[in-house]
């Protein structure tokens, strides 16, 4: 996976296992000058990730 994410924080200094979940639409567009978000997706992942 690319990207500049935290992990090696919270692997191996704390000690905390760690994972990424992707909950972009998948028109989404990354990284392009169209790029964007679903609200319903964001507040979905939101919901996921709290109850993780």
């Amino acid at each position: 996976m690319g990207g500049s994410l935290p992990g090696c924080v919270f692997t191996k200094l704390l000690g905390v296992d760690a994972f990424v979940v992707l909950y972009a639409n998948f028109d989404e567009a990354n990284h392009a000058p169209n790029e964007s978000l679903r609200i319903d997706c964001f507040f979905a992942g939101i919901r996921m990730n709290a109850h993780a």
